[in-house]
């Protein structure tokens, strides 16, 4: 995931906003604007998309955007193991109902 990334180009911004509010759009970029500062960063934990590197290198081919070094936040997604949790307390926890009931028949 892209962290917050800082420029000062208005064109760069507004192509970046244009290109979100496309509606056949696949760009994960927001951006924002501070001041006379201007940001982009990931829209979401989805990370980048094939078109948000394609945008970033035109940018920079443009000199829009003046450093190409980004940096890059790692998240780590958190459904497989809430889904796996889930699996375990289903079959463990179903496993020690039944023990506890084979425990209370045998006493």
């Amino acid at each position: 995931m892209l962290k917050e990334y800082y420029f000062k180009n208005q064109f760069a911004y507004d192509r970046i906003n244009e290109l979100k509010n496309k509606s056949n759009s696949n760009i994960n970029l927001k951006a924002l604007k501070e001041d006379d500062i201007y940001c982009f960063s990931s829209l979401n934990s989805m990370g980048l998309t094939k078109e948000d590197i394609k945008l970033i290198k035109s940018l920079y081919k443009m000199d829009l955007i003046k450093n190409s070094d980004f940096s890059i936040r790692n998240e780590i997604p958190f459904m497989p193991f809430i889904t796996l949790g889930y699996i375990c307390f289903l079959i463990f926890g179903d496993f020690i109902a039944i023990i506890s009931g084979f425990i209370k028949l045998l006493f």
